[in-house]
């Protein structure tokens, strides 16, 4: 990332925390630090079958502002509580270092390789050259400093869930709402196998930059935009609505994500741990109304696809 890429702001600051823990606590730790982080999280299950070593690596990152500091005290303390009430597991441990933006907006280029994400969709930065194959959607994505690059298993299993609908019901989806579009990965895959009509929202000032810039790159202006605004204030209902967000967060849309479901509409939700999360989340959506399509695990994280009949 070049300077200009973020002359609307000064660059910004994260605490990168790697998070040490036995694996049995390690679901109750990623919900935890996800919630603080308020993004995404990378979780390693280093367990072995057959060895001692069971103890996993969680990744996040915290924006340095006012709160940062609090953030990890709160942190200090979920892990001091949790060593307490499981005692006979090791006692958790976490380090921090500081990134500073032009350094995090730079780093992903070193791993960032054209991938297939799907059977028929490659995902590639704009620097790399991967000419389609017969049959095959390319989908060139630069990240910026937004989340979704396509190599997540939770991207990838959204896109999964995404290729699969547009396969088997392409002339019943018209409309696309991607909520947390981040880099507008979903949202531009939806457009790129045929959806006409594409929204994607996000908080993030980055994110929406980042969003706007893919779907320039791959000429899909006609299909998507993005725009500024709150869930509640978009208008219509969509014949697919996509989140992929973290599990608390699911569970307080419920009922927002739900209304903005067209009759015989679907829904895919992303960002949960496989278990207990994706056990909530199906729960939780079940009780107001949608049906359990399917849901796909990869390594530890679950996609969900239900539909609104």
């Amino acid at each position: 990332m070049q300077q200009n890429d973020i002359n609307h702001r000064p660059p910004r600051r994260w605490t990168k925390i790697i998070l040490e823990v036995a694996e049995p606590l390690a679901e109750l730790s990623v919900s935890f630090i996800g919630d603080l982080s308020g993004s995404g999280v990378e979780y390693n299950n280093c367990y072995h079958p057959g060895t001692e070593n069971n103890i996993s690596s969680i990744t996040a990152y915290l924006e340095e502002d006012q709160k940062c500091s609090e953030k990890i005290d709160a942190l200090e303390l979920f892990l001091e509580n949790l060593h307490k009430q499981n005692p006979q597991h090791a006692r958790p441990k976490f380090t921090t270092d500081l990134l500073i933006e032009e350094d995090w907006g730079n780093s992903w280029k070193k791993h960032f390789k054209p991938i297939h994400a799907t059977n028929r969709i490659v995902i590639k930065p704009s620097w790399e050259e991967s000419p389609p194959n017969k049959g095959e959607f390319v989908l060139e994505i630069d990240p910026g400093m937004a989340f979704g690059t396509g190599m997540h298993a939770s991207t990838q299993l959204s896109l999964e869930f995404i290729d699969e609908l547009f396969q088997n019901h392409a002339s019943k989806l018209s409309t696309t709402l991607d909520v947390g579009t981040g880099t507008g990965i979903l949202g531009l895959g939806a457009a790129l196998l045929g959806c006409p009509h594409v929204v994607g929202i996000d908080n993030d000032i980055d994110a929406r930059i980042a969003a706007v810039e893919n779907i320039k790159k791959n000429a899909l202006e006609e299909k998507m935009s993005v725009v500024d605004q709150d869930l509640g204030n978009i208008t219509g209902k969509f014949d697919l609505v996509i989140a992929n967000i973290i599990h608390n967060t699911l569970i307080e849309l419920a009922k927002p994500l739900t209304e903005k479901i067209a009759a015989n509409g679907f829904l895919i939700l992303a960002g949960i741990l496989s278990g207990k999360q994706a056990e909530n989340i199906i729960r939780t959506y079940s009780a107001i109304g949608l049906n359990l399509v399917e849901e796909k695990q990869k390594e530890e994280w679950s996609a969900i696809c239900l539909s609104k009949r």
